[in-house]
Order: structure tokens, then C-alpha cells, then sequence
């Protein structure tokens, strides 16, 4: 639902003549059309999602608390617990907290995000906008921050208002090495090629001591 009503805001966007882009970009010249009239060779739009790595642990945490043989919560209790951001249920948020699912390369972990990026793939393939451009969409998003504070408690331990996770990253000291292999295993053929930051920090001494191995 959420995928076809971005669709179908794209379809509202007015884009301004600019002549410098125009100038600099390939068939406007030759189809004597401004770049904004649908002059350039190619009109793909590209959209980004972000929460993501929310949605995927919050997912991963209702099957490892409510559906494995190690339940210790009712389906219930947790969504209770999100609809009061945790108040009074701080043992809970602790324990969604604790888990760590998204970045690692764990194959159930790679198949959900494989089969949600699916889902929207399907929504979007047969999109095309005024200029009978395609649409591709990324899973990294610059608006991990505003998006986050109109955004309730989920399911990861995360509360009401606080930054969605950002980019193809971990938390909770996810090494290097795994979550590359995370980010090599996801697929971005076809529509879903708009970008997917992967996003870790590393200090310099580290780069510097193990150079050869970099």
C-alpha cells in the first residue's frame, strides 16, 4: 500500500525547465525538448526506502520470542509493549534490543530482506511516469531521522521518535567482513539498483595496521 501511494505521488511531481542540466544532457539537443519536457535518453526515477533493518529484527524477534521453541512472549505482550513505547515494559525492550538480525549474513536473515525487496519489485515494475520512464528504488535513505520521529515504537527495542537504522549496516558491533558478505548477497537486478549504501565505521590506525589485509 505504502509503495503504490509513493508511485503515485511521483505521478504529481512538476519539474522545473533548467537549461544548464539540459545543455549538458544526452537527446535533449537533438529532440529539442528541455530536459524537465522529457528531452534526455533516458527518464528512470529513483526512490529510496529507509527502516528497513527496523522492519527485518522486529520480524526476526517475533519468530525468535513468540513462534521458536525458546518463546518467552505472546504476540500480544509485544505489540502491547510497542503501543506504550516500552513504559512499564522496559524488560521487554531490553530483550527486542539485544537482537541483532539485519547486516548479518545469516541465509533466513538474507532471504527475508531478499523476499521483501521482492514484494516491492513487483509493485514497481510495471510503473512507469510521464515520460514513460521506469522507477527503481533503493534501500539506503538520507531521511533516516525525520522519518524516524513520525514513525511509532517497533518491534527492534527502537522507541517512538528515534532514527530508523540507516543504510545496509548492523548494530551491536557487526564485523566487517559479515556484513559485506550481507550486502554481496542481496540481489539489485532490474528495478531494485537505486543505491544501497553500506555503511560502517572504521578508525584509521585500524586501516593503517592492517593495510595489506585492506
Amino acid at each position: 500500500k505504502e509503495v503504490k501511494s509513493c508511485l503515485k505521488r511521483l505521478d504529481s511531481i512538476k519539474w522545473e525547465p533548467n537549461p544548464l542540466m539540459t545543455l549538458f544532457t544526452e537527446n535533449c539537443a537533438e529532440a529539442d525538448k528541455d530536459i524537465s519536457e522529457g528531452g534526455a535518453k533516458y527518464h528512470d526515477y529513483g526512490i529510496l526506502s529507509v527502516g528497513l533493518a527496523n522492519a527485518v529484527d522486529s520480524l526476526m524477534n517475533v519468530r525468535e520470542f513468540v513462534f521458536s521453541e525458546k518463546s518467552i512472549f505472546s504476540l500480544n505482550e509485544l505489540k502491547e509493549a510497542g503501543l506504550k513505547n516500552y513504559v512499564g515494559r522496559e524488560t521487554i525492550e531490553k530483550k527486542l534490543a539485544e537482537k541483532s538480525y539485519y547486516g548479518s549474513d545469516d541465509k533466513t536473515v538474507i532471504d527475508l530482506v531478499s523476499y521483501i525487496t521482492s514484494v516491492i519489485a513487483e509493485s514497481c515494475e510495471s510503473y512507469r511516469n510521464p515520460y514513460g520512464g521506469k522507477v527503481k528504488f533503493g534501500i539506503s535513505s538520507p531521511n533516516y531521522i525525520s522519518q524516524g520521529k513520525i514513525c511509532g515504537a517497533t518491534l527492534d527495542g527502537r522507541k517512538a521518535g528515534m532514527p530508523l537504522a540507516v543504510h545496509i549496516s548492523g548494530k551491536n558491533g557487526l564485523g566487517y567482513t559479515e556484513l559485506m558478505n550481507f550486502a554481496g548477497a542481496l540481489d539489485y537486478s532490474g528495478v531494485k539498483s537505486n543505491a544501497g549504501v553500506v555503511d560502517f565505521f572504521v578508525s584509521p590506525d585500524f586501516i593503517q595496521n592492517n593495510f595489506k589485509k585492506f
